[in-house]
Parts: C-alpha cells; sequence; structure tokens
C-alpha cells in the first residue's frame, strides 16, 4: 500500500519533533504544537526535499505555519 502525500509528510514531521507529539494533525502549529525551532524546521525541509525530490525556497516557506500548508506546498511541488 503506498502512502499518501499528506502520510509522508506527517512522518517527516514526526522525526523532526522533538518529542511528545503523539499524532499529527493538519491543523497543528509548527512552531506551537509541534514545537519546532528553526533548526528543527531546516531539518524537516532538507527532509522533505530528499523524500519528495523537490526544491523549496524561503519565500515559500516562510508563508507555511501548520501542518496543512506544509501538505499544500509538497502537494503543489509534486504536481508540478
Amino acid at each position: 500500500m503506498t502512502e499518501t502525500i499528506e502520510q509522508r509528510v506527517c512522518n517527516v514531521l514526526y522525526t523532526a519533533t522533538p518529542g511528545g507529539v503523539r499524532e499529527i494533525l493538519p491543523r497543528m502549529s509548527l512552531k506551537v504544537d509541534l514545537e519546532l525551532d528553526e533548526e528543527l524546521v531546516v531539518e524537516a525541509i532538507v527532509d522533505l526535499e530528499d523524500d519528495f525530490g523537490i526544491d523549496i525556497d524561503d519565500a515559500e516557506w516562510e508563508k507555511v505555519q501548520t501542518v496543512g500548508d506544509v501538505v499544500a506546498l509538497v502537494t503543489a511541488k509534486v504536481d508540478q
């Protein structure tokens, strides 16, 4: 069974979190709910780029605030 883009994104973000998060939902904030600081965000971006074979530039990432935003961005990049 193949994973959806959302599942793959959530797996990458789950790996990036410092721990304590049991479930990742689209409405969750990267900084507040997942407690991702700048260093962890950079690691997550690199992992997402590697996992999906895409490039995410800083201007695009600055607009991202929630898990749902990440899924939308990655989906748009994969569909290009």
